[in-house]
């Protein structure tokens, strides 16, 4: 009875408390929420040696941060299978019910298959009706989980209303929707109407066993949507205060009340996730943005994500009600929602927005459109330093590091080329969010923003919004959706310079960064659905967690035509671009796509290979896509040749060929090329019927027996230094180099099945547009690299796109790429 009247008293604490807040949020107190003792413990052990460049790495560390997911000796392992009552046990401590499980009382059944740890967790699952009757007398927990066992857990965990009747066709967007299990199609067509059930390559795969993964990205997804489990809260950090025994972090949240994180140094603390990567509550700095999982009165971690965040600089051009505008460098008119206490500051110091005058220059920070701060520099020069440089704004063409620094070379409309330096800490805003400097590509469209104290280094940089594109499609326009998007019927999916059919009918969504173009230019989504409905369309797209967001749409204008190859002229001038037997048209219409980024087509390089797309009407061509991939890493050197003789520390090679592109060059008997090995080289020795792994001493010594002389060896390498190493019997005139998506994968990823696989033609000097059938690859003898760095062939997933130098249907290199 104490215990209930203690909850309800602390419950009306809160909430007043809460309200008080909401009535004065300039008020110096906030809701307290304190971290947990076993938080040091627990940031020791969750930053996983195999997780840094899995790609589920965010889910996984916040599921870690909040103790529902754990590893084993420094290590995730995010691809290995999950068991059904591990499942179970994550879902009951996400729910807050992990109390509940010891406490005894009956599940309907004692009469259940599972290890004795799993008992409590099973029974408390029932209890909440996570589980039925049928699985609970019928499943050995101890088997491994599929797919669709977790996700209809997850939806009764959510308390989401099974679909019915008609409504269950919604999950017949997979294409193997036919092998869902009856009872459990209701509640994964529910989860994917929310856009929570998902899989890959259009398809579901509900046999398949979840991995450990696959189910942290699945928990992050549920946290906030299960009811008494973890609040989320997003806001900013507004104030970093000691405060003895304490320190005292001060979130404003978008929702107006303050909550005040309390940590004492090596006795309570809570976990800071920034980048995937976490650490303790000193990393948090004033004025991150941040993402607040709580639960009762504790912190289970704070994420820096800079998500919803948006900058602008320019003049104030006045206010209107509770709306503030302001005029870019380009003459663009920004309105935003003004907070009702916003942080003023001028030449630094603390003020009050009452002391802005409109035609001041501005630096506003918004979150989801409230302006929540405003930095104001007065224009003095007490120190005597020179005037502020005006903004650069321009296209990325070049990104060099070195010691930390980023030196950025732009491309100025009408001024040419200049070269700005960025510190490891200028302050950047890529999407919308918070992002490092080494995040910037070239092809991003820039502007960056000095202050006085350099002319080389801005204080910040805006990059373009909407610019990722993970897909295009082609597909008939058929209706608009008010407010959200349009349809699209007939959907081809662009793949390589061809097109396949994706789906019978898609959704896509618009935003106000989309950019639309007709014939007659730039249109507006309204006048496109309300003129052009019925026409086909290309979307450049950026998909993720199933929901397609449109960053580019052109409607489609004549006959279309594909080809691809190397450019072989640009004429800037009169904007043409001839590919092969294709000549075009194209200007800032064109859909250019260069490694994954929405560029002007200025700034395609035209020494690589292009796809082109183009639509012929009468006399005229005009390129509708440009798309330029980045197969591999261009700071590697990819080559091959015969090893001629080993060092004290490398190797000579000779007959060396160089992949240029995605072609070889000649290899040269007279000339002899000499390479040290990195220390932690890779080296697979194919030479025999079982390929094995070797080490760099090994290799080292068989200068003394000469067994690897006059072998054939494919390398990568970066300068002087191999980095990698295919050491194989026969010749080196016998490979191809291909492309294609994984569709299977053996669970050590000794063999891969590749669909859609194209081959390139060292003849042609182009990939062939002819989809043949799939081809199983042997992966045994083969160096995968992903990402810039040496990957491990079982962490290769489905859906996964594979450029590959294979000898018939055994791989010697591959590279995981990104559309």
């Amino acid at each position: 009875m104490l215990k209930i009247r203690y909850r309800a008293i602390r419950t009306v604490v809160l909430l007043l408390i809460a309200v008080l807040i909401s009535i004065n949020p300039a008020g110096a107190q906030g809701v307290e929420y304190r971290g947990t003792a076993y938080a040091g413990s627990l940031i020791k052990n969750i930053n996983f040696a195999d997780t840094a460049r899995h790609w589920a790495k965010s889910s996984i560390a916040r599921v870690a941060a909040m103790a529902v997911m754990v590893g084993e000796r420094g290590r995730f392992f995010p691809d290995r299978p999950v068991t059904r009552e591990e499942a179970v046990a994550a879902l009951v401590r996400l729910s807050g019910m992990e109390a509940a499980s010891t406490s005894g009382g009956k599940a309907g059944t004692e009469n259940f298959q599972s290890s004795d740890w799993a008992r409590d967790y099973i029974k408390a699952a029932a209890r909440a009706g996570l589980l039925d009757q049928t699985e609970l007398s019928g499943m050995d927990f101890r088997a491994r989980v599929s797919r669709q066992e977790v996700f209809t857990w997850a939806g009764r965990a959510l308390k989401i209303e099974p679909l019915k009747g008609s409504d269950v066709l919604k999950a017949a967007a997979f294409a193997d929707y036919g092998e869902i299990d009856n009872r459990r199609l209701p509640y994964i067509a529910a989860l994917a109407g929310k856009g929570i059930a998902s899989g890959w390559n259009g398809r579901f795969y509900p046999n398949k066993t979840m991995t450990r993964g696959e189910l942290a990205a699945l928990l992050d997804r549920l946290k906030a949507g299960i009811p008494g489990g973890v609040i989320v809260k997003r806001g900013w950090v507004s104030s970093i205060a000691a405060m003895p025994p304490y320190t005292v972090y001060a979130v404003r949240t978008e929702d107006g009340p303050v909550y005040d994180l309390k940590a004492i140094r090596g006795e309570i603390d809570f976990p800071v996730i920034k980048s995937g990567v976490v650490y303790d509550s000193r990393a948090l700095a004033e004025g991150d943005y941040v993402l607040l999982a709580l639960r009762h009165d504790e912190v289970l971690f704070a994420e820096v994500t800079g998500a919803g965040r948006q900058a602008v600089s320019g003049e104030l051009m006045g206010t209107e009600g509770d709306r503030i505008y302001i005029k870019d460098p380009r003459g663009n008119v920004h309105s935003f929602r003004l907070a009702a206490y916003p942080e003023v500051y001028v030449d630094g110091k603390k003020s009050s927005f009452s002391d802005l005058l409109p035609g001041v220059e501005v630096s506003a920070a918004a979150m989801n459109g409230t302006v929540y701060r405003l930095d104001v520099s007065s224009g003095r020069d007490d120190f005597g330093m020179p005037a502020a440089r005006g903004p650069v704004e321009g296209t990325v063409k070049e990104v060099r590091e070195k010691d930390g620094w980023y030196e950025v070379t732009v491309g100025v409309p009408g001024q040419g080329e200049t070269k700005i330096s960025l510190a490891p800490d200028t302050a950047v805003v890529k999407n919308g969010a918070a992002a490092e400097p080494g995040e910037i590509r070239p092809g991003d469209r820039i502007v960056a923003y000095f202050g006085p104290q350099s002319q080389t280094a801005p204080e910040r940089v805006k990059v373009a919004s909407g610019g990722r594109v993970n897909k295009i499609v082609r597909g008939r326009l058929v209706e608009g959706i008010p407010g959200e998007g349009i349809v699209l019927s007939d959907v081809m999916e662009f793949y390589f310079g061809t097109f396949f059919k994706k789906a019978g009918i898609m959704k896509v969504n618009l935003s106000k960064d989309t950019e639309v173009y007709t014939g007659a230019g730039a249109a507006t989504p309204e006048d496109l659905i309300a003129n052009y409905t019925g026409r086909e369309i290309y979307a450049a797209l950026n998909e993720e967690y199933g929901v397609k967001k449109a960053v580019k749409i052109l409607v489609k204008s004549g006959d279309e035509y594909v080809a691809n190859g190397p450019i072989d002229e640009v004429r800037w001038s009169t904007g043409e671009i001839e590919v092969g037997d294709v000549e075009a048209l194209f200007d800032g219409l064109t859909i250019s796509v260069l490694r994954g980024t929405s560029v002007y087509p200025d700034y395609l390089e035209e020494d690589r290979e292009v796809f082109i797309v183009v639509n012929r009407s009468g006399s005229a061509s005009k390129a509708a896509i440009l798309y330029q991939p980045e197969f591999y890493d261009k700071s590697f050197e990819v080559l091959k040749g015969q090893i001629y003789e080993i060092t004290r520390d490398g190797l000579v090679i000779r007959y060396r060929s160089v992949l240029e592109g995605s072609l070889w060059s000649s290899g040269s008997k007279s000339n002899k090329y000499e390479y040290s090995l990195a220390d932690d080289v890779r080296i697979i020795d194919a030479t025999g019927s079982s390929p094995k792994e070797i080490s760099r001493q090994d290799f080292l010594k068989d200068r003394y027996i000469e067994n690897y002389y006059y072998r054939s060896a494919y390398m990568i390498s970066r300068g002087d230094k191999i980095l990698a190493m295919i050491i194989k019997q026969g010749g080196r005139d016998d490979d191809t180099v291909s492309l294609g998506t994984i569709e299977a994968v053996a669970d050590d990823g000794s063999r891969v099945t590749l669909a859609n696989m194209l081959d390139y033609s060292q003849f042609g000097e182009r990939w062939n547009t002819e989809l043949p059938d799939r081809l199983e690859l042997d992966m045994s003898g083969a160096l995968v690299m992903e990402r810039g760095e040496a990957a491990e062939k079982h962490n290769l997933r489905p859906g996964q796109l594979l450029y590959v130098i294979r000898e018939n249907n055994a791989g010697l290199l591959a590279f995981v790429f990104e559309f």
